[in-house]
């Protein structure tokens, strides 16, 4: 399906819901740098199971991209911001969703955009996300937010480290949890691997916390209106 990124750039994406009439919970989800991954696409199924109604967001497709690893100046955190926004407009617009209970979630540079979308400079008028999911985002820039916000990261991810998001423990706002050993992208399938110098591997231990740490998160903070 397709919607309008608040930029009024045409946006596609897939939705998914459970069965029935609703109106149920929603989370709108956020890919990283490489495009949608097998493991993005794990949690919508895991996450429509459990109730939620999903939308996938692809940033690229629509825009020629198949990735911006390799030069993120290609597409920055605000635009895909301002996709995310147009994702939830779309879905308060559908008759199956409760409109007060839409969160964000996303991986990596999805996860700064969830870091982004529910920073407290960024609040819109209509009050925004209800709650945030961020996996391994970069951390730095951020520090007030104005909605609840989880953020899972392993502690041997050496491109967006964990260091980075610690500093936010502290804050009202914010969970943290940190997997030990686990590299960057650990929640998604596939062998070990570099990729422009960076670790990369499933973590099959951490995934499965993580799974059932963020169905209670957000059975915390969208299951009530």
């Amino acid at each position: 399906m397709r919607f309008n990124s608040r930029s009024q750039e045409r946006i596609t994406g897939v939705l998914r819901k459970p069965d029935g009439d609703g109106p149920f919970p929603a989370v709108v989800l956020m890919h990283g740098c490489g495009g949608v991954q097998p493991g993005n696409e794990s949690w919508a199924r895991l996450l429509t199971s459990s109730g939620y109604v999903t939308l996938l967001v692809d940033s690229f497709g629509p825009r020629g991209l198949t990735e911006i690893c390799t030069n993120f100046g290609r597409l920055g955190v605000s635009q895909r911001t301002l996709d995310a926004y147009g994702a939830l407009d779309y879905l308060r617009s559908l008759p199956f969703v409760a409109p007060g209970r839409v969160a964000i979630m996303g991986w990596s540079h999805g996860g700064s955009v969830v870091l982004a979308a529910t920073w407290e400079r960024s609040r819109p008028p209509d009050g925004g996300f209800r709650a945030g999911v961020a996996l391994y985002p970069y951390c730095e820039h951020y520090s007030r937010f104005y909605a609840p916000l989880f953020i899972l990261i392993g502690g041997a991810d050496d491109w967006t480290p964990a260091l980075l998001c610690e500093v936010l423990k502290g804050h009202p706002a914010v969970e943290l949890k940190v997997y030990g050993g686990a590299p960057h992208s650990f929640d998604n399938p596939g062998r070990p691997r570099r990729y422009l110098g960076h670790a990369l591997g499933y973590d099959g231990t951490a995934t499965a916390d993580a799974h059932q740490r963020v169905k209670e998160f957000f059975g915390r903070y969208l299951r009530d209106e």
